[in-house]
């Protein structure tokens, strides 16, 4: 049963109550995806298809993806 595991987890890391492990593993794959690691290596990890994650979290790596190219000198 990982409900007793996570509640744990969340009271010595001294998160809000009524954090789940879904908070957790979303909050997780929103700082990979922001920190610049591919949908593919997301999904991978996380054992969600590319087009789950791509579809719930696409819109993160397009706006990296325009801060990126925003820094990009075009000749």
């Amino acid at each position: 049963d990982w409900d007793e595991l996570v509640r744990a987890a969340v009271t010595k890391a001294k998160l809000p109550a009524g954090t789940v492990l879904y908070t957790l593993r979303h909050s997780w794959i929103t700082a990979a995806l922001m920190g610049g690691m591919s949908t593919l290596e997301v999904s991978k990890i996380v054992g969600t298809s590319l087009r789950m994650i791509e579809a719930t979290y696409g819109h993160l790596v397009a706006d990296v993806a325009r801060e990126r190219l925003a820094k990009v000198d075009i000749v």
